[in-house]
Parts: structure tokens; sequence; C-alpha cells
């Protein structure tokens, strides 16, 4: 095996290991953010019980939570185009 063939076999496990990475990664954002989200919801309703909140009011607070997930995409998107995307996400 030759030095130019060893050190291509040597980039394509560092990507590899970064897609590998990176898939883990986006998979553990995904099941925290399903269970949060499952959370909050038996959250929401228990409240509601306990101290006699209207529905309409409920939703309001589920549908305010989603509307910030949204303005935070918005913020990334729009700042990721001119810093660095992934440390904006982690942050």
């Amino acid at each position: 095996m030759g030095e130019t063939e060893k050190r291509i076999e040597t980039h394509r496990i560092r990507c590899l290991s970064k897609l590998k990475m990176f898939l883990l990664a986006i998979t553990c954002a995904f099941v925290s953010k399903t269970l949060s989200g499952s959370y909050m919801n038996s959250m929401l309703t228990q409240i509601e019980r306990q101290f006699n909140i209207p529905t309409s009011l409920v939703g309001f607070i589920n549908g305010s939570f989603e509307i910030g997930n949204l303005l935070l995409i918005i913020f990334v998107s729009y700042f990721g185009t001119k810093l660095h995307r992934p440390i904006m996400i982690g942050i």
C-alpha cells in the first residue's frame, strides 16, 4: 500500500467517524426533544387539573413553546450563514 493510499484510507475513516458522531448527536437531540415534549404535555395536563386552568390557556402555553422554538430556528438560520453553524446549534 502506497503513501497516497494510506492517506486516502485515513481520510475516509475520519469522514466516517465524523458522520457517525453527527448521526449519534442528532439522534440524541431528537430523542431528548421527543421526551421533553411528552413530559411537557403530561405536566400541562397535571397543572390544568390542579389549578383549574382553562384548556384554552394550556393550549396557548403549549403554542407559545412551539413559537419559541420557531423563533430560535430562525435565529440560528440567520446567524448560521454568518457564523459557525454547528457551534450555533450547540449553544
